[in-house]
């Protein structure tokens, strides 16, 4: 999901109003009415986060596809244009997996252009790998282990609270999830419905969504955060089995699927 739900979920139970646009809890942005002015200013913020994502993935696209990265961020920036009024949680900005789909949104605007451009899957793929870089953790991961128990209080009741929340709307295009028992684990979810799958089957872009879970694992690995999952929906599962043990040893797709 691009994100780290347990680092997304610290820094809200933290400070509530981080995530929020406009503040408020959960319950009141799940309430919102937002109005035309509303979703103007919500439209405005979402293109302004797309470039400053053009700025940081300009030079591995230039690297990746030797020249001509300014014009492809110009027709993706027109891409994201239109995906930006697709991006869900309209209304429910506060929500904590919305910064989820945010990311994912972005790269399927240059996806769509490099695949009109006659890009494959995998070229996509490893442009997907290349594009996203996370701080590596500066913390062992004995200490690591030894920290999360303090912070996991907060991160299990703000989870707990959006999981809930995703179950009683069951947008269609909006995650769908619980939070679960799991055994060695200090986290555990289940994503049953997936707003990235709906977001790119939409534009028949299925096929690069396995790279897309593959980003979970690399941040996993640079954050010490110790993900393990056994499958995702993208790649033909019933459901996306998060398992995060801080300072674990990971079970990574990719030394299970041929991505």
């Amino acid at each position: 999901m691009v994100r780290s739900m347990p680092l997304a979920a610290t820094r809200a139970a933290i400070r509530p109003d981080a995530a929020q646009v406009g503040g408020g809890t959960d319950e009141e942005a799940t309430l919102t009415e937002l109005t035309p002015e509303a979703l103007a200013r919500r439209r405005r913020k979402l293109l302004s986060g797309f470039d400053r994502f053009s700025r940081k993935v300009a030079t591995p696209l230039e690297r990746q596809f030797k020249g001509g990265s300014a014009e492809i961020l110009r027709e993706a920036r027109r891409e994201y244009e239109t995906l930006a009024d697709e991006v869900p949680y309209k209304g429910n900005d506060g929500d904590l997996m919305k910064m989820n789909i945010v990311g994912p949104a972005q790269l399927l605007a240059v996806a769509l252009v490099l695949r009109r451009r006659g890009h494959g899957s995998e070229e996509i793929g490893a442009w997907f790998e290349n594009a996203f870089e996370f701080p590596g953790s500066w913390l062992p991961r004995w200490l690591i282990r030894a920290v999360f128990p303090l912070v996991r209080p907060l991160i299990l009741s703000r989870v707990r609270a959006s999981a809930r929340a995703s179950q009683e709307r069951r947008h269609p295009d909006e995650f769908l999830w619980e939070l679960v028992d799991g055994p060695g684990s200090a986290v555990a979810v289940n994503i049953q419905g997936c707003a990235v799958c709906q977001l790119y089957g939409k534009h028949d872009a299925m096929d690069v969504v396995p790279f897309i879970c593959a980003l979970d694992d690399k941040m996993s690995d640079q954050l010490g955060l110790g993900l393990r999952r056994t499958g995702t929906r993208a790649l033909g599962a019933g459901h996306c089995d998060f398992r995060y043990d801080p300072g674990g040893e990971p079970l990574r797709l990719r030394d299970q699927y041929d991505i």
